[in-house]
C-alpha cells in the first residue's frame, strides 16, 4: 500500500462511530487514500476511503 507514495499527511482529528481518530491522507500516482485510525492503546483503522485519480469524472453538465 505504501509503494510509490508521494504524499503522507495528517489531516486532523475526527470522530468515527463515536471514536476519536486521526485522519490521515496518502497519495500516489493515480490514487489517493484516506484512513481514520483510532487514538489510544489500540490504534485500529476505523474507516478508509480510496479515490482513483487517473479516471476523469463524467458528471452531467448543468443546463439552464
Amino acid at each position: 500500500m505504501m509503494k510509490d507514495v508521494t504524499l503522507a499527511t495528517v489531516i486532523g482529528k475526527s470522530v468515527v462511530g463515536g471514536v476519536r481518530c486521526d485522519h490521515l491522507l496518502f497519495s500516489r500516482p493515480e490514487v489517493d487514500f484516506q484512513v481514520w485510525v483510532s487514538e489510544g492503546k489500540q490504534p485500529w483503522p476505523r474507516k478508509y476511503v480510496v479515490t482513483e485519480t487517473a479516471t476523469p469524472k463524467s458528471w452531467p453538465s448543468p443546463r439552464s
